[in-house]
């Protein structure tokens, strides 16, 4: 039930897409990085959460669509929105390998960029 996972604020319901599998972590930005990047174990990892919408709602903003494709890692978010279902999809996958440190500021904006669409907040408000 959505009063078990949301929020209610004059009468929106405001709600994290997947609040069980969440990136959290972003490498400290590194000015004149020493060494090479090392991403020892590559991994991947794959969510598919739907969530029923209740009558009488509807999304306030837009919908959630990121692709990020980099030589060490891929990270696609997206929702969809069909009738009263509201389906979410989510894959991170980083490639175990070595970078060179030139890339580093890359890795940064990476893991910035999937914690920031993990934080994304659902809005549903009333028609």
């Amino acid at each position: 039930r959505a009063r078990d996972y949301a929020t209610v604020q004059d009468g929106k319901y405001y709600f994290l897409l997947n609040p069980a599998n969440r990136e959290t972590y972003v490498p400290k930005q590194v000015r004149n990085r020493l060494n090479n990047i090392s991403i020892t174990r590559g991994s991947t990892e794959e969510d598919e959460v739907t969530y029923t919408i209740p009558a009488g709602y509807r999304l306030e903003k837009r919908v959630l669509n990121i692709d990020i494709d980099k030589p060490f890692g891929k990270f696609t978010a997206s929702m969809e929105l069909k009738g009263d279902k509201l389906t979410y999809k989510r894959k991170f996958q980083l490639i175990g390998g070595t970078y060179d440190k030139s890339v580093y500021p890359d890795v940064v904006d990476f893991f910035q960029s999937v914690v920031d669409a993990d934080e994304y907040n659902v809005v549903l408000i009333k028609d």
